[in-house]
C-alpha cells in the first residue's frame, strides 16, 4: 500500500470518525434545547393559571392560554371534571385519558389529588389515543401539571404541549447530515488523495532518478524542490550523500590506479635483476640479483603490509580502548635507530589501540626523522602529541594532500628516501578512526614542519 493510500485512506477515516461524533452531538444538542424550550413553555403555561387560580380568580372563569397546538385543563380533584379548558373542546382529561393507557404503569384514575408515579413531576407521553383530542391526535407530548388549593376545593392545573415538531425537526437535521456528511468525507478524502499526490510527486521525481544512478553515473543528482521543507531536506541531503559517494569511488580508482603502479615497479625490478642474472651466469651476478630480488621483495612487503593496515583501519576502527601512555609510546618509538637523534618530553594519554597509536608516532617520527637535518622532538601535552623537525618543512599548498595515499612531496620523490607514501595516509585513518585529527604546520621552535595529532581526551 503506497504512502498516498494510506494517508488518503487517514484522512478519511479520522474525518469520517469526527463528523459522526460531531453530528451525534449536534442531533442531541437540538433535541435537548428545543425540548428544554418546549418544556419550559410548558410549565409557564402551568404557573400562569395557577397564579390566577392562588390569586383567588374562580376555576371556571380564570383565563386559560393554551399554545397553538397544546392543551390547558384546570381539573376537579374530587370528581376529574375539566372545569377549563383551551382549546375549548378539549373537555376529555388528559390526565384520565394517561391512566387508562397500557404500559404508563397505573391502573386507576386520577382521584382526591393522587396522581400516579408515571407522571410525577412532568412526563413525556408517546401520543393519546384516536380521538381524544382533536389538536393532539397521534402526537407525543410533554406534561405538566401543579394542584392548587381554591375556595371551591382543590384543583390540578394540567398542561400538555405536542413535541412532534422536534422529531420533525430532528428528522430534517438527520436527513441533512446522512446526506451531507458523506458528501464532505469524499470531499475530505479526494483533497487528501490530491494535496499527498502533489507533496509525493518530488519524492518519486527523486526515487526515479535515484533507481537510474549507477555506478558509472555516480555524477548524476536528484532533483531538489528550492524549498525549505522536509521534501527540500531530503533531496539536499540524498545529493551530498551522492556527492559523498561520488568522492569515495574517484578515491576508490584513484587508490587502484597508485597501487597498481606502486606495486608494478617492484615486480618489474624483481623480473629485471632475476632475467639479467640468468642471461649473465656467474655466482657473483647471481648473489647480486637474489640480493636486489630479496631487497625488493622486502619493499613490497611491507607495502602490501601498509595497505592492508590502511584498509583495516578504514573499514573496522579500533575497538581496543585502553587507556594509553602516550609518553611511554613516544619513548619507546624513539629508542629505535635512525640518522638523527629523537628527544621526547611531555605526558599524557589517550584511550584507543596502543598498537596503532604506535604506529601513528612511529610514522610521523619516521616522516620527521627522513627530512630532518639534525634534530627530531616529540611532545606530549595531554591527549595532544607533536612531531617537530628541522627540516624544509610542507608547503601550505601541500599541507591537506600530504596525508593523501601515494603522496611524495618533490624532495621525497626517491623511493630509497620517499617510501611508498602511504605512512601519513595511515597516520591520517588511525587517528580518524580514534575520533581525533592530524594537521601539519610550521615548526616554531625547530624551523621545519611541525605534525600535531589532536586524540579526544581519556
Amino acid at each position: 500500500m503506497t504512502v498516498r493510500v494510506r494517508v488518503t485512506a487517514v484522512a478519511v477515516l479520522v474525518t469520517a470518525v469526527a463528523l459522526a461524533i460531531g453530528g451525534w452531538g449536534l442531533l442531541r444538542s437540538v433535541e435537548s434545547t428545543q425540548l428544554g424550550e418546549i418544556a419550559a413553555a410548558t410549565e409557564d403555561q402551568v404557573d400562569a393559571v395557577a397564579a390566577r387560580l392562588n390569586a383567588g380568580v374562580p376555576a371556571a372563569q380564570v383565563q386559560v392560554l393554551g399554545s397553538a397546538t397544546g392543551v390547558v385543563q384546570v381539573l376537579d380533584n374530587a370528581t376529574g371534571d375539566v372545569l377549563r379548558a383551551e382549546p375549548r373542546g378539549a373537555d376529555v382529561p388528559i390526565v384520565s385519558v394517561i391512566t387508562e393507557r397500557p404500559g404508563i404503569g397505573v391502573d386507576h384514575p386520577v382521584v382526591g389529588a393522587v396522581y400516579p408515579a408515571g407522571i410525577e413531576g412532568g412526563t413525556r407521553v408517546d401520543a393519546l389515543p384516536p380521538g381524544a383530542f382533536d389538536s393532539v391526535t397521534g402526537s407525543p407530548f410533554e406534561l405538566r401539571y401543579e394542584q392548587v388549593a381554591t375556595p371551591a376545593g382543590p384543583v390540578t392545573v394540567v398542561a400538555a404541549s405536542p413535541i412532534d415538531e422536534v422529531r420533525r425537526s430532528l428528522d430534517s437535521v438527520r436527513r441533512a447530515l446522512t446526506v451531507g456528511l458523506p458528501l464532505v468525507v469524499v470531499l475530505v478524502g479526494a483533497v487528501a488523495w490530491f494535496v499527498t499526490g502533489r507533496a509525493l510527486r518530488p519524492v518519486e521525481a527523486m526515487r526515479a532518478e535515484a533507481e537510474a544512478i549507477t555506478h558509472s553515473t555516480l555524477h548524476r543528482r536528484v532533483p531538489a524542490p528550492a524549498t525549505a521543507d522536509e521534501v527540500g531536506r531530503l533531496a539536499r541531503t540524498l545529493n551530498a550523500m551522492l556527492d559523498r559517494l561520488e568522492g569515495a569511488a574517484g578515491r576508490q580508482r584513484r587508490f587502484v590506479a597508485d597501487a597498481s603502479h606502486e606495486l608494478r615497479t617492484p615486480v618489474t625490478t624483481l623480473r629485471t635483476e632475476l632475467e639479467v642474472a640468468l642471461r649473465a651466469g656467474d655466482e657473483a651476478t647471481l648473489r647480486a640479483a637474489v640480493t636486489g630480488a630479496l631487497a625488493e621483495e622486502s619493499r613490497l612487503e611491507e607495502m602490501l603490509g601498509d595497505l592492508l593496515l590502511l584498509a583495516s583501519v578504514e573499514e573496522a576502527p579500533a575497538t581496543a580502548h585502553t587507556e594509553v601512555d602516550l609518553a611511554a609510546v613516544a619513548a619507546v618509538v624513539a629508542e629505535r635507530s635512525r640518522p638523527v637523534p629523537v628527544t621526547v618530553r611531555g605526558r599524557g594519554t589517550a584511550r584507543g589501540s596502543r598498537a596503532q597509536l604506535e604506529r601513528v608516532v612511529t610514522n610521523l617520527v619516521d616522516n620527521a626523522a627522513r627530512h630532518a637535518t639534525a634534530a627530531v622532538s616529540v611532545t606530549v601535552d595531554g591527549s595532544r602529541i607533536e612531531v617537530d623537525d628541522d627540516g624544509p618543512g610542507v608547503a601550505e599548498p601541500d599541507r591537506d594532500r600530504v596525508f593523501e595515499r601515494f603522496t611524495r612531496l618533490d624532495e621525497g620523490r626517491a623511493r630509497d628516501a620517499g617510501g611508498a607514501g602511504l605512512g601519513l595516509a595511515i597516520v591520517a585513518a588511525v587517528v580518524s578512526a580514534h575520533g581525533g585529527e592530524v594537521t601539519v604546520d610550521g615548526s616554531p621552535t625547530l624551523g621545519g614542519a611541525r605534525f600535531t595529532v589532536e586524540l579526544p581526551p581519556p
